[in-house]
């Protein structure tokens, strides 16, 4: 298994065409064959855990140990706070500004769309923040149907440092203190560490083609549109997400036998139960209603996680966004430039 440099990294991202890095001779270039990211588990230590659709090129400066990638991204995003973001169906955001989430909600005026939650129900939307959380709630507090989470990740992926994790949360770059709790934090490097990701999408709300075959009016945005900088969000993913890691100071093998016990319900031996106890567990949910981890002892965070996992039946929170051209709204797709330096 390719073992990563235990050194912090620094990740900085921008779309390619709009970022000059100026440090191509330093640089060394090999291309790598396109490939799906999921292929792309232990290619490198830089391209592991990149949330990404496709690794276009990953690019070695000649320190031999900073990277710089660029990958294919969209028409999917990665949605942290509903609150924070306050995205909507039918949100306007300049393609220069996509990764950075900055939207321009308040400078449109929107055309009516029909809004459709699959398997809920359907009915005519007036693009805002404030209607789509009224529609969401109405939903909520209405729904019957039971939605199981049942989406686990079986073998988790390695990491060496939390800095690795940087993307794993979506192209905006976030410290990963500010969205993953770890408990028994200590500042010593350890032998391993490992990632597990949780997914499920319980519904997903999307608008049709507007009336007029715009969602704002054609004349009146008539240079904006034809510009073909703007993207609008058609269609948001409700679900669960959650991240779980451990990093220890045992092998990797050993590591992964610890968690996989503690899903099934299996019994530790007393060196397990060691490792366990004198590691670090780390985790993040989102959508998962009422959850109620432990703070304090990692062998209950592990059990209640995957207990929240398997049991939670309701509604969970928006999780993704999916964005499409507003000129001939067709799937977005862009390219993201991102050094990673390792320090």
């Amino acid at each position: 298994m390719l073992k990563f440099f235990m050194k912090n990294m620094i990740v900085v991202g921008g779309l390619v065409s709009l970022m000059s890095c100026g440090r191509e001779n330093d640089r060394i270039e090999p291309v790598i064959s396109p490939l799906p990211i999921d292929s792309v588990t232990m290619l490198s230590p830089i391209t592991e855990l990149i949330n990404a659709d496709e690794l276009i090129k990953d690019s070695v400066w000649k320190d031999g140990i900073n990277h710089t990638v660029q990958i294919k991204i969209g028409p999917k995003f990665v949605l942290h706070s509903l609150s924070k973001e306050k995205i909507f169906p039918g949100a306007i955001v300049s393609n220069s500004k996509l990764l950075a989430i900055e939207w321009q909600n308040n400078y449109f005026e929107y055309q009516p769309v029909v809004l459709s939650i699959a398997d809920i129900g359907s009915e005519e939307f007036n693009p805002s923040y404030e209607n789509f959380i009224s529609v969401i709630n109405y939903y909520k507090a209405k729904n019957t149907k039971p939605f199981i989470s049942a989406s686990i990740d079986g073998e988790g992926r390695a990491f060496s440092t939390y800095s690795d994790l940087v993307l794993v949360n979506g192209y905006k770059k976030q410290p990963v203190e500010n969205w993953l709790t770890i408990n028994n934090r200590q500042s010593k490097r350890r032998k391993t560490g490992i990632v597990y990701l949780f997914k499920t999408v319980d519904c997903s709300v999307s608008i049709g083609v507007p009336r007029k075959g715009q969602l704002i009016d054609k004349e009146k945005y008539a240079q904006q549109i034809e510009a073909d900088t703007l993207s609008y969000v058609n269609q948001i993913d409700i679900g669960k997400r959650g991240v779980l890691t451990f990093m220890c100071d045992a092998a990797y093998d050993v590591a992964q036998a610890i968690i996989v016990k503690l899903r099934k319900g299996e019994s530790l031996s007393l060196e397990e139960q060691k490792v366990l106890q004198d590691g670090e567990i780390g985790y993040f949910l989102q959508g998962y209603q009422d959850a109620k981890i432990p703070t304090t002892n990692n062998a209950e965070i592990v059990k209640e996680v995957y207990n929240t996992i398997r049991t939670t039946t309701s509604l969970g929170d928006p999780i993704a966004f999916f964005v499409r051209g507003v000129k001939d709204l067709s799937p977005y797709k862009g390219v993201a430039q991102i050094d990673i330096i390792r320090q």
